[in-house]
C-alpha cells in the first residue's frame, strides 16, 4: 500500500492508524509503537507543495 499510494497518503496513514490500534488490542504494544512512530514521522514532514506562496514570490520579479 505504501508503494502504491505513497508515503504520506491519507488512506495509507488511516490504514496504519487502524493497524496500530489492532496491534494494541492484541497486546502487541512494541509493534504498535513502531507503527505509531512511523505515522508521527510522516505527519511531521512538511510537503513543500502544500505551502502557499504569493504569486511571483519565487520568480525574479519577486526579488525586487
Amino acid at each position: 500500500m505504501k508503494e502504491q499510494l505513497g508515503w504520506g497518503h491519507p488512506t495509507y496513514l488511516n490504514a496504519m492508524s487502524a493497524y496500530a490500534r489492532f496491534l494494541r488490542e492484541r497486546q502487541r504494544i512494541e509493534d504498535a509503537e513502531v507503527v505509531e512512530r512511523e505515522i508521527r514521522t510522516v505527519e511531521a514532514v512538511v510537503d513543500v507543495h502544500s505551502i502557499q506562496m504569493p504569486k511571483g514570490a519565487l520568480s525574479l520579479s519577486g526579488l525586487r
